[in-house]
């Protein structure tokens, strides 16, 4: 049961980096698609300063989960390499409660802000009037996904935890033959 949940889970992510892989190729080629325009015809593309402002508010909600995954933009390598196993799995044990913490806080708050831009229609002002419900609801709906995955990581940190523990009594041994030679 716990694989077919993981499995899912990995595919929800993967789908949305694709997602944000493909809204970040659109926003290249849209900005790229301005430049020409403005330039050589003396035809801006109004929508588009507006809509890669959307684009950038999307990105890290699609992506976060994927990258929390792989610990990709969580860890800093340098403290996470003189840890030792038991004091790494603390660690992560740490970084997951934090992450979830957070992901409660941002699903919870911008679900709130998503119902309030639907009940009162809320548009920008610009040339496009672009409902603000759109623009907000991927804050709820990632930060839903990238709670999940801070969840996964609690629980699999929680097994390392247990796997380190023994790894550092078994490794004590040696630890202490190496102190007593160089004293």
């Amino acid at each position: 049961m716990k694989d077919i949940l993981f499995r899912w889970l990995d595919r929800i992510e993967n789908v949305l980096a694709v997602l944000a892989c493909l809204l970040l190729l659109f926003a290249t080629f849209s900005i790229g698609a301005q430049v020409i325009s403005r330039y050589f015809f003396n035809y801006p593309l109004m929508w588009v300063d507006e809509i890669n402002a959307y684009i950038l508010v999307y990105l890290p909600f699609l992506a976060g989960a994927w990258l929390a995954r792989s610990s990709d933009h969580i860890t800093v390598d340098i403290i996470d390499s003189t840890l030792s196993p038991r004091m790494r799995a603390y660690n992560d044990i740490l970084v997951a409660l934090i992450g979830i913490g957070v992901s409660i806080v941002l699903v919870w708050y911008g679900t709130l802000v998503t119902i309030d831009h639907f009940v009162r229609d809320i548009r920008s002002m610009s040339v496009l009037a672009f409902p603000k419900l759109y623009v907000v609801c991927i804050i709820p709906i990632g930060s839903f996904v990238l709670l999940l995955e801070f969840t996964r990581k609690l629980y699999l940190a929680f097994l390392h935890r247990t796997e380190a523990s023994t790894d550092d009594e078994s490794a004590l041994p040696e630890t202490k033959a190496m102190f007593a030679k160089e004293g």
